[in-house]
């Protein structure tokens, strides 16, 4: 047998050996709550340091119950309302972001979710000894605790009172890349005309994806509730969420969400411009409509494909009729419609519509042969076709 070949088996051998001594020198993890050791068909998993554990069994005998749509998770209990999703790092308590360790991850046809998270979640205490996982279900106190006549479920709120409240406070916290620091604005989400056993959706931000004015959101807060008589109920917990947003722990996982975030855009980005012949912009979208004197107008929208900021634009079009047949510009030959968009800040990865009066082209009623021509870019260079 050939020493290659020998060498390879032996390797495997030692592989298989080693494989061994560490399963021997790991036995599976139990779970105990309060005393009680529960009957598990999947073990808990430490990956990467985080503790992931069955989450049907766990959030039944910690008294929350679960809802499943999708990849949509929801655990309830009485003033507590956990939202996650398979695959996403990004949670919430009571409309509080939590940036995870470890996402939800699907093991073995069970759904495992990071144990740390749930227990602080509810107040319960965790700790370990010979093998087995102990929670103690104490139901202590935490940020999380709205302490207001209000059910707070991921980016909805509901009035729990028989009063018409004016106002909902809520605080929006955004991350500055560049200053590396925390701004909070208190009218983005905040409800107006807060009607008694209503449900009001206070924003659709997402955490490390949502930006404004170069700052990303990271997180919510609920800060107090005002009445028509100017009556203030204040959340006694919002000091301490607003202190969560501030923790570098909690800004060092925000700053790795947004590189993930852009490292898959400018991935996606990437695919979509190879498969664009590399030309910057992409056409998505192409509409004649007419404006108030029945002039046609081409409307297209284009999508920036490059890691770049597009400033203009030029492209052309073919102008044609019902019939297919060319739409001549008046006192001309041609059908060719030559345009240009200036003065924009068209980011990458985002998309704009653009229109255009087809003047002189009167009987057109669709184009053909779209196509950009040249892209200028905010640090002065450009593409040409």
């Amino acid at each position: 047998m050939p020493k290659k070949i020998i060498s390879l088996l032996f390797c495997f051998l030692l592989a298989f050996q080693i494989s061994n001594v560490v399963s021997a020198a790991q036995p599976a993890l139990k779970i105990s709550v309060d005393g009680q050791v529960l009957s598990l068909s999947q073990s808990p998993i430490v990956l990467n340091g985080t503790t992931m554990v069955p989450i049907a069994p766990i959030f039944k005998k910690l008294g929350l119950s679960l809802e499943l749509t999708g990849t949509s998770l929801k655990g309830s209990k009485k003033g507590i309302v956990i939202r996650m999703n398979v695959g996403s790092k990004v949670a919430s308590v009571n409309g509080v972001s939590v940036i995870l360790n470890e996402p939800v991850k699907i093991i073995n046809n069970n759904t495992m979710v990071p144990l740390r998270f749930i227990s602080d979640s509810i107040g319960a205490a965790v700790s370990s000894a010979n093998g087995t996982i102990l929670i103690s279900n104490n139901n202590s106190k935490t940020m999380y605790d709205i302490n207001l006549p209000i059910l707070v479920s991921g980016n909805y709120v509901r009035n729990l009172t028989n009063t018409d409240f004016l106002q909902l406070v809520v605080v929006d916290f955004f991350y500055n890349p560049s200053t590396k620091t925390v701004s909070q604005y208190d009218f983005f989400s905040s409800v107006i005309g807060f009607e008694r056993s209503s449900t009001k959706s206070y924003n659709n931000f997402n955490v490390a994806k949502t930006e404004h004015n170069g700052e990303i959101y990271i997180g919510s807060a609920i800060k107090s509730l005002i009445d028509y008589d100017n009556n203030i109920q204040g959340n006694t917990n919002y000091s301490k969420i607003k202190a969560h947003y501030n923790t570098n722990s909690y800004l060092e996982k925000v700053r790795a969400l947004i590189k993930s975030e852009k490292d898959a855009s400018n991935a996606s980005l990437k695919k979509e411009l190879q498969a664009n012949n590399n030309k910057p912009l992409k056409v998505t979208g192409v509409e004649i409509t007419y404006n108030s004197i029945d002039v046609p107008e081409v409307n297209l929208t284009i999508k920036n494909l490059t890691t770049k900021t597009i400033v203009a634009y030029e492209m052309k079009v073919s102008c044609y009729d019902d019939f297919d047949r060319p739409v001549y510009r008046y006192f001309s030959s041609s059908n060719l419609f030559l345009g240009i968009s200036q003065g924009n800040s068209l980011a990458s990865g985002e998309s704009q519509t653009d229109t255009w009066t087809l003047n002189l082209y009167d009987l057109a009623t669709q184009v053909k042969n779209v196509t950009i021509t040249a892209v200028k870019f905010s640090d002065g260079t450009s593409w040409k076709l």
